[in-house]
């Protein structure tokens, strides 16, 4: 849905600190500007790459510029970290760090110098995207840019230990679909693999129908940024493939979250098909 991108001209031609740009191409016959995030840096922007919530940067002389997406869809950003890969110049000139590669597994970061060389980084921004599962998770979801899906998430302990059950219910085609699954987990972890099934017919809006029929359709893989924000990654097979943010709505009483320090509004990236 966002296109971000930086115009490595109009800090040249304005005079403007280093611009991210945000276009709204939900509709892709009719892009909308949603807005343009000021940096710290009054270099030059260049080359940038998104990794989750997060905005890797090349930008010239200014190195290495990372950014937290609280939201999107007024561009509003937070430089997290940065690595100046040319600490002798600070001029809008181009030449300096030219583009980055954050998409490791294990977290490295890889800077091109034209000048320096590569360099390669590890930047601490893990430590803010882990929170234990438990049931201060427990409460009902949503993704805030699209109002026609929804989810619950109940966690609690049975005699084998504890256990988390997902339902996420959306709109496909016009229809209404469910979506659940339950799996164990160990205390102390911050992403589970949940089994899922898709119900169909009558019987799970209306038990006297008859019982709801159950399809294995795939695999979702639950993280859990803080007590009230998940990140999906999702495997259904026909109904599609991606992944996505939600945020809690509304809590179980007694299990009060405070207000999540990662995640503000980022807008979930499903459309099943």
């Amino acid at each position: 849905r966002w296109f971000v991108l930086g115009d490595e001209l109009d800090e040249l031609n304005t005079g403007a600190n280093a611009r991210t740009l945000v276009f709204d191409v939900s509709n892709p016959g009719e892009p909308a500007f949603a807005g343009a995030h000021a940096g710290a840096s009054n270099t030059i922007d260049h080359n940038l790459y998104l990794r989750g919530n997060y905005v890797f940067q090349a930008n010239y002389t200014a190195g290495l510029r990372i950014l937290l997406a609280e939201d999107f869809g007024t561009a509003r950003f937070r430089e997290v970290g940065y690595f100046d890969t040319a600490p002798e110049s600070e001029e809008r000139q181009f030449r300096g760090a030219w583009s980055v590669y954050p998409f490791f597994d294990n977290g490295t970061i890889l800077v091109s110098d034209m000048q320096a060389g590569l360099f390669v980084l590890r930047a601490e921004l893990a430590a803010a995207e882990n929170a234990p599962i438990n049931g201060r998770l427990s409460g009902a979801y949503a993704s805030p840019m699209l109002p026609d899906q929804g989810m619950t998430i109940t966690v609690g302990e049975n005699d084998a230990g504890p256990f988390i059950f997902v339902a996420w219910f959306l709109f496909l085609d016009g229809e209404p679909l469910w979506i659940v699954g339950t799996s164990a987990f160990d205390y102390g972890v911050s992403t589970v693999d949940i089994p899922m099934q898709r119900l169909r017919g009558p019987g799970f809006l209306n038990p006297d129908d008859g019982p709801a029929e159950r399809i294995d359709i795939g695999n979702l893989n639950l993280h859990a940024h803080s007590c009230n924000a998940v990140h999906l990654l999702y495997d259904f097979g026909e109904l599609g493939a991606g992944e996505g943010h939600m945020e809690s709505l509304a809590g179980v009483q007694g299990r009060e979250c405070p207000p999540s320090q990662y995640y503000e509004s980022k807008p979930m990236n499903m459309s099943p098909r």
